[in-house]
């Protein structure tokens, strides 16, 4: 079964639930099934995303079918994107004991076609492989930092801490439906107000290579898109917390050194955060209240909007006022170091 209605969160449950847009599913063969689901809002209430997939198996089905709502359609081959979910079905006669029937499912947020493509990635059905070739590719990263004087339960917990640090951003180059360009690009970035003090520094150290293109990524959106990402997921920015401490990465990465970055496309994009308010989309990018902050000295702070946090940011009313005002200054001693530097 192949679900192209099913998404994360619980309807109404806040307003960063997900929504489903619209899905189509379409039986190909009596071996492959092709498809995609558009989803919104979620964690960052970013706009429609869609994922495409192209699924094959390894045995021709013995039957197979198509769904929508609580309507089975045996035999049908295609459901049209109707904003309902939807999904399809192979079926199997079981003809031994023990039959175990193989998937492989290739995906991309460009087209049905792209996900087929990428489907080459995995040009084998053996499932042992593909697990000795991901731990091999895990391994030669976790090796790069080698503990002693542990317990083995406390190794399993630092390795296992390390390879979690790895899951995000992550590297989409080549499936940017926003636009195209030569460079490299990150998504779910999750989130820099927090993995600026702590993950990137890691990556500086471990894989200078990645976090050089994880700040080529960033510009290029602040290119594309008016300004680098605080958090990100779906290919859209937001949200923000805080300050715009991409600005700390860059600095972080000036200092340091890294090479292969457009340092001074990346100071503009730290100035356009410094000096001019997103007008609108304070939520997603940018300094909440910087016209303010630029004339006051501080963030000023209104307690009636401020006890709801789901509210739609206007230009001069923010919460956390203080720690915004805090924030904003260490980004600019960021902003002042790449000037310097």
């Amino acid at each position: 079964m192949i679900d192209v209605g099913e998404f994360l969160g619980i309807p109404n449950a806040t307003p960063e639930t997900q929504e489903l847009v619209g899905c189509e599913v379409r039986v190909v063969s009596d071996t492959s099934i092709e498809g995609y689901t558009r989803i919104r809002n979620g964690w960052n209430r970013g706009g429609a995303y869609t994922v495409y997939f192209f699924a094959v198996f390894d045995q021709p089905a013995d039957f197979h079918g198509t769904w929508k709502n609580d309507a089975i359609n045996q035999n049908n081959l295609w459901e049209w994107d109707s904003g309902e979910p939807a999904g399809a079905y192979f079926g199997y006669k079981p003809k031994t004991v023990g039959r175990v029937i193989k998937v492989k499912v290739g995906i991309s947020f460009i087209g049905v076609n792209k996900a087929k493509h990428n489907l080459k990635e995995i040009p084998h059905w053996s499932l042992e492989k593909t697990v000795a070739d991901a731990q091999n590719k895990w391994n030669s990263l976790l090796k790069k930092v080698e503990v002693e004087g542990m317990a083995e339960k406390q190794k399993r917990i630092f390795y296992t801490a390390l390879y979690h640090s790895y899951l995000m951003p992550v590297d989409r180059t080549g499936e940017n439906p926003k636009w195209n360009s030569s460079k490299p690009y990150y998504d779910d970035f999750y989130a820099i107000w927090d993995t600026y003090r702590t993950v990137h520094p890691l990556f500086t150290l471990l894989t200078p290579k990645r976090q050089s293109e994880i700040i080529s990524s960033m510009i290029d959106i602040y290119e594309y898109d008016g300004y680098m990402p605080e958090g990100r997921s779906g290919n859209y920015n937001g949200r923000v917390q805080g300050g715009t401490n991409s600005d700390i990465m860059l600095a972080d990465a000036m200092v340091k050194g890294l090479k292969d970055i457009d340092y001074e496309k990346g100071f503009l994009a730290m100035k356009k955060n410094a000096e001019i308010p997103p007008g609108g989309t304070e939520r997603q990018e940018g300094r909440g209240g910087i016209l303010k902050y630029k004339e006051l000295g501080y963030v000023p702070y209104n307690r009636e909007v401020s006890k709801n946090i789901w509210y739609d940011f206007e230009p001069f009313v923010y919460e956390r006022a203080g720690t915004r005002t805090v924030e904003y200054a260490h980004c600019d001693h960021a902003l002042a170091t790449s000037l310097k530097n």
